[in-house]
């Protein structure tokens, strides 16, 4: 191939058979990191954990009482027209 002769066609199709071996690689690439998990296994437990399901923490409830403080007064403000002020906050399910 001339490069005088180098056309935009050309161009397309050095594009496409390099993007063509490239998805190839990431292929293998994928089916070599799948059959790991088959090859090697891990050590085995006998006993099944449950998952255990994430704690309250302090910060993420102090962080929705906040939330819920803060759409309370101005949900309030609007309907009574005057300045409110928040009380206590419960949790109710």
């Amino acid at each position: 191939m001339d490069m005088n002769n180098f056309t935009v066609w050309h161009g397309i199709l050095v594009s496409l058979f390099i993007m063509l071996i490239v998805f190839l690689i990431l292929y293998l690439l994928a089916v070599i990191l799948g059959s790991l998990k088959y090859i090697v296994k891990g050590p085995e437990t006998t006993e099944k954990q449950e998952p255990t399901l994430p704690t309250a923490t302090s910060h993420t409830d102090a962080e929705e009482k906040m939330v819920a403080m803060l759409t309370a007064a101005c949900v309030a403000k609007q309907e009574l027209k005057k300045d409110v002020q928040i009380v206590s906050c419960k949790r109710i399910n």
